[in-house]
């Protein structure tokens, strides 16, 4: 089930899409695409980080994660599923801007997942640090809110604003299933 002109474009290939989800040719079509991608890449005329970004995330899903963690400045629109999180007034309203971040950034829990469980930091030496210092702890598994405090106060933070940070790093993890209510990881 393909589309006349869709297979192997950049532009066209979706791992969230039903169609491409449903067609016969999408692992060979996704394997072109990063093909295609890497000659825009070499021409130099356009950034592709963002498709770079997306395969790299699409591996990590589908069981291939690399320490190589792709980054890109480019945004995503958000999923209606994402958006009931972040728009849902139940939740509070740092740690939805927070995880709205995530999201707009193409990262989503099972990608977290997949990497954590893979003992890699998918925030490793990058920002915010207030993430990498959580994903350090569930490495360690001494995940809690008040070793967050504590680690969060002796970089500087306030003890309130260490807090604060903590709970709502929590949260965001919560939100996106990373992390159980008792702070494991999924």
């Amino acid at each position: 089930m393909t589309t006349i002109g869709c297979y192997g474009s950049v532009i066209c290939n979706d791992d969230k899409s039903e169609v491409c989800k449903q067609c016969s040719l999408a692992q060979a079509c996704f394997e072109l695409v990063k093909e295609n991608t890497e000659k825009i890449k070499a021409r130099l005329e356009v950034d592709v980080s963002k498709q770079e970004r997306k395969q790299h995330q699409q591996d990590v899903v589908a069981g291939k994660p690399t320490y190589k963690i792709i980054k890109s400045n480019k945004r995503e629109a958000l999923t209606d599923y994402q958006r009931s999180i972040v728009d849902n007034p139940k939740f509070p309203i740092k740690a939805r801007k927070l995880t709205a971040s995530l999201f707009r950034k193409g990262i989503t829990g099972e990608y977290l997942r997949t990497l954590l469980r893979s003992g890699i930091n998918p925030f490793d030496n990058a920002t915010p640090v207030i993430l990498d210092v959580a994903c350090r702890l569930i490495l360690l598994d001494k995940m809690s809110v008040n070793n967050l405090r504590e680690v969060y106060i002796g970089l500087g933070q306030s003890d309130k604003t260490a807090l604060s940070q903590a709970n709502n790093v929590r949260t965001c993890f919560l939100l996106m299933g990373v992390l159980t209510k008792e702070l494991n990881l999924r």
